[in-house]
């Protein structure tokens, strides 16, 4: 399970003996694992309710090594006709630690709060850009 997380490391440099924390991101172990992004919008219709679950799923999201970029805000439109209401956008380490995010049993029973307190208007998932590739193309 993601993070990968190494604690009370000693280094032995004799004759000092230094304990040191070290936590390596996923990327480090292997560079076959990509970011992906998952991108929502939704319709809130009782923020008291969703406040609880934004609350309460930081942290959940955190344990699996995601990282918010966008959780609401406002919206200006520069092109087309989208009409966006409420959008978050999550960062994971790969569409595995995704999954296993949305199936642990801590986020299931989060996200009944946010199903009785908003509307999915639409969500996708991307792969995000590794720096090399040009993600084009078939």
């Amino acid at each position: 399970m993601y993070p990968f997380s190494f604690s009370n490391i000693y280094i032995d440099i004799w004759p000092l003996r230094i304990p040191w924390r070290l936590t390596l991101p996923l990327s480090f172990f292997s560079s076959n694992f990509m970011s992906v992004y998952t991108i929502s919008d939704i319709q809130v219709h009782d923020w008291e309710k969703y406040q609880e679950y934004v609350r309460r799923t930081r942290s959940i999201a955190e344990k699996y090594g995601g990282r918010y970029h966008i959780r609401g805000g406002e919206i200006t439109v520069v092109a087309g006709d989208w009409k966006p209401n409420h959008l978050i956008v999550i960062e994971f380490p790969s569409m595995e630690v995704l999954g296993q995010f949305r199936t642990s049993p801590e986020y299931q029973s989060v996200a009944e709060i946010r199903k009785s307190a908003s509307t999915l208007i639409s969500s996708i998932v991307v792969e995000g850009y590794d720096g090399e590739s040009d993600n084009i193309g078939t």
